[in-house]
Parts: C-alpha cells; sequence; structure tokens
C-alpha cells in the first residue's frame, strides 16, 4: 500500500509541474526554476550501499557506479570478478552492456542521417540484403525510424532462436534464421502507430545501417563512434587485452554465465565496455567533451512516440522519462550474465552508470536514480 500511494504522489507531483511549467525552452512538465535541488551523495555514501548490496543482498559479485557531472567524473567500485575470483572490479573492468547498446546503434542512425546517407523515413527494406522481406501492414513500410524507436511491431526476440539454451540465446543464430522470421511475421497494425519494444528491430537497424555503410556492424560502431570518442576499451569481439579485463558474467544463483554470441543482430546487445570508457559517451552526451556528434546526439532526442508506460517516451535510443526532479534519459541493459544502467539528468547535467556482473532480478534503475536525481521512476 505504502508503494502504491508514493506512486500516487509522483503522479500528483507530476501533473502539477506539468501545469506550471512555463519556461521556453524546458521540458513540458518542469521549469528551470521549479527543478528541486538534489546533491549527488558522496562517494563514501554510494559505497556503503554497493557494499550492502554485494555482502548483504548478494546482488551481484561486483557492482561499478561511475558519474558524470559538472565537477568531473567520479568512479565507485565494490566487489570482485566472481564469488571465487578475488580481483576487485574497478572502472576499467569490462561487463556486457547488453541493451544499452541500442544507444549507440541510434546514434549510428542520426550520424548517417546527419552525414545525408540515410534519413529517418526510408523504408528499411531499401537497405535488406538479398533474400530478405520485411513485413508490410498493407502499403505501409516499416522505416527506419519505426525500427528505431520500438514501433516497428517486430517481435522482441526471435521466436525460432536455437542457441545454446537461454543462457546463450543468439548463438547460432544466422541471417537464413532472420530471414525467415521476417518473411513470416504479420504485422497487427501500422508500423509507428504502437509501441512493442522489439531487440529484433533495433539489432536488423544496426545490420542495415552497417549495410549501407558497406562494413560490418563493429567496424561501424568503431569508425563512427567508439574511434571519435576515444572509447578505446569498448567493442562486440575482444581482444586478447581487452578480453583479459572482462568480468565473468552470472546468473542470479552466481554459476557461469557466457558471453552472448550475436553472428547477426549485434546492434540490440552486443557491446562490451568498461564504467570509464562509458563515462566518456556521457561526457560527450552532457557538452562536457566536444565531440563532432553533438549533433547527431542531440537528434536522438527530438524524435519520440509514446512508449508503453505513461511517464515515458520512447527517443532513438533514449527512454525519456518524466519525475518529480525533472526530465531523464535513460536506457537498462541486461544480458544471461550482467545488468547495467545508464541515465543522464539534463537539467543539472549530470549522468550516471551502474554495472553488474551478474543478471541480478534486483533492477538497476531505482538504485541508480536514487543517486542521480534522489527518487525513483515512476
Amino acid at each position: 500500500m505504502a508503494n502504491v500511494l508514493a506512486r500516487l504522489a509522483i503522479a500528483i507531483s507530476l501533473a502539477l509541474a506539468s501545469a506550471n511549467a512555463t519556461v521556453a525552452g524546458q521540458p513540458a512538465h518542469v521549469s528551470a526554476a521549479r527543478v528541486p535541488a538534489w546533491t549527488i551523495p558522496s562517494d563514501v555514501a554510494i559505497r556503503a550501499r554497493l557494499a550492502d548490496m554485494v555482502d548483504r543482498r548478494h546482488v551481484a559479485p561486483g557492482l561499478v557506479v561511475t558519474i558524470v557531472g559538472p565537477t568531473g567524473k567520479r568512479v565507485i567500485a565494490y566487489g570482485r570478478m566472481g564469488p571465487e575470483d578475488a580481483r576487485p572490479v574497478d572502472g576499467d573492468t569490462l561487463f556486457e552492456i547488453g541493451s544499452i547498446t541500442k544507444l549507440f546503434t541510434g546514434l549510428l542512425l542520426t550520424d548517417m542521417v546527419w552525414r545525408g546517407e540515410v534519413a529517418l523515413d526510408d523504408p528499411a527494406e531499401r537497405y535488406a540484403p538479398p533474400g530478405m522481406i520485411l513485413p508490410r501492414y498493407g502499403e505501409r513500410r516499416i522505416t527506419l525510424a519505426d525500427l528505431a524507436t520500438h514501433t516497428a511491431g517486430l517481435p522482441d526476440f526471435p521466436p525460432n532462436l536455437t542457441g545454446q539454451g537461454r543462457l546463450n540465446p543468439f548463438a547460432g543464430y544466422d541471417q537464413a534464421r532472420l530471414n525467415a522470421v521476417l518473411a513470416e511475421w504479420r504485422l497487427s497494425r501500422a508500423p509507428g502507430a504502437g509501441y512493442a519494444y522489439s531487440s529484433v528491430g533495433v539489432g536488423l537497424l544496426g545490420d542495415l545501417l552497417a549495410r549501407r555503410a558497406d562494413t560490418d556492424y563493429e567496424v561501424l560502431l568503431k569508425n563512427r563512434i567508439l574511434g571519435p570518442l576515444g572509447m578505446g576499451d569498448t567493442g562486440v569481439i575482444l581482444d586478447q587485452r581487452l578480453a583479459r579485463r572482462l568480468s565473468p558474467g552470472h546468473t542470479v544463483s552466481f554459476a557461469p554465465a557466457p558471453v552472448w554470441d550475436m553472428p547477426v543482430l549485434k546492434g540490440a546487445a552486443g557491446m562490451k565496455s568498461s564504467a570509464n570508457d562509458i563515462a566518456k559517451f556521457l561526457a560527450a552526451e552532457l557538452g562536457y567533451k566536444p565531440s563532432p556528434l553533438h549533433g547527431p546526439m542531440q537528434a536522438m532526442l527530438r524524435t519520440n512516440r509514446p512508449a508503453d508506460w505513461w511517464a515515458d517516451r520512447q527517443a532513438i535510443g533514449w527512454v525519456v522519462s518524466k519525475t518529480v526532479m525533472g526530465e531523464i534519459w535513460q536506457h537498462e541493459g541486461m544480458t544471461s550474465g550482467y545488468r547495467c544502467y545508464i541515465a543522464i539528468d539534463p537539467n543539472r547535467r549530470t549522468g550516471i552508470v551502474v554495472m553488474a556482473n551478474a543478471a541480478t532480478p534486483v533492477t538497476l534503475d531505482d538504485f541508480g536514480d536514487s543517486i542521480l536525481i534522489g527518487t525513483v521512476r515512476p
């Protein structure tokens, strides 16, 4: 009951904030003068909370938090690589970032739009390889924007996965199997008309953009995003140097979990990165680090459509969420052995990344939001 009342109070506060917001250029639900003050907790306080999550609640063997804001970058880590692996996790430890990969695929899209190579309303089938047939709804074809905003009407995971069980579901999943799903899939409504989260859709987007650039997804990612941002510790296929710094993944029970093998659809969940490297992405997004990607990063927020929760809208990559503390942009990522969360508070120009080396059922978004804005989202 207490949780229901709390969420009701948040809803009422949001409604009042929306009614009173009048400052030009601010989100519709908040004005600059009405953004409540908030100070990010100290490193000592955050570390104590991480210790509680690792030692008492057994959320994961190790957790890393990175904060980027007006005072610079902060990295707070606690725990180890695994129950029997005493190596400590830190800002240079790599994790699978799961669906946070979708942010980078979305940025690839807006960068290619920025360069004039594609347009958001281009039919996705224009860039399809031979043998791929995308579903239509009447004459309405799926566009690149539909794929990027989860409004194409495609499934979340392919229904014909034949991987190594639930822990490595995409292993062996190839172009032929993907083509078979797309050829048989029937849309229940016109693309763009409704929201349905789709890893297939964003993964397909990454594949199509790579094909448009006449390369593969990882090369495109490195050339267009990782290189310009100086993210040398991020990638899809890790070399030996980075593989040594990848924390082993763990299931809920802390059993070993494999790294996902994704022959196709890498743009949905294929990336690995460290907290220090993701901090470079945040610094560029927040304007603390000059970047040639500033324009495409801003463009990700200009296209947004209703999501499946009243307080959210789906932009390209980012989920834009209303809170009593103002708007935040956020996304969660999860694989069979890892869980991550990233969020930006644009009003206070602060971002956060939380990374765990277990597929914990404890959502890291509430933890991250409580540090970033002092509350949880409705």
